[in-house]
């Protein structure tokens, strides 16, 4: 399946993690529907702040791809995809390390994946290059210069995903 990330010992403290993983996928899209309704009813064309929603999508889509439909949930493709975003705004806009790690964190505590399938590179950028984002063979990234200050990237030097999924 997917591999297990380290178990939180406060599970307790996070509802979400008792949870089968189907009905953990739902309650934390459940969560997060009433603010992203709205973001998409303002923004049905993807052109401004909906686009930020992308956050981690563009691996996730290829993880999702390369795994078969149903190997892994959506959201622990994203999950997944966020460690890996996370990773490239660090080297693309300086992000830093105490931040990636607090993403990292939050997502182990809710028992999610915090790493992608193992994949060859050749097949992640062919993957990547396919996904929405991408403009004129442009591959496009929703990367963070800071918690909270999400902003769509195109141009990043194809090295620095190349170096994020090498590791």
């Amino acid at each position: 399946m997917y591999p297990a990330s380290p178990k939180s010992s406060s599970t307790a403290r996070f509802a979400v993690s008792a949870q089968p993983r189907h009905r953990r996928d739902r309650a934390c899209r459940v969560r997060k529907l009433p603010h992203q309704a709205e973001i998409v009813a303002a923004d049905e064309r993807e052109a401004g702040e909906r686009a930020l929603l992308n956050f981690g999508h563009t691996f996730a889509h290829a993880i999702e791809t390369a795994s078969g439909y149903g190997a892994w949930l959506h959201g622990e493709a994203v999950a997944a995809g966020i460690v890996l975003a996370a990773t490239l705004s660090q080297r693309a806009t300086g992000l830093s390390t105490v931040e990636r790690e607090r993403i990292v964190r939050l997502l182990e505590r809710a028992r999610l994946p915090t790493h992608p399938p193992s994949l060859m590179l050749h097949r992640w950028i062919k993957l990547m290059a396919r996904d929405k984002k991408t403009e004129g063979g442009t591959m496009r990234f929703v990367l963070l210069k800071a918690l909270g200050q999400a902003t769509v990237f195109a141009g990043i030097s194809e090295s620095d995903p190349r170096a994020v999924l090498a590791v």
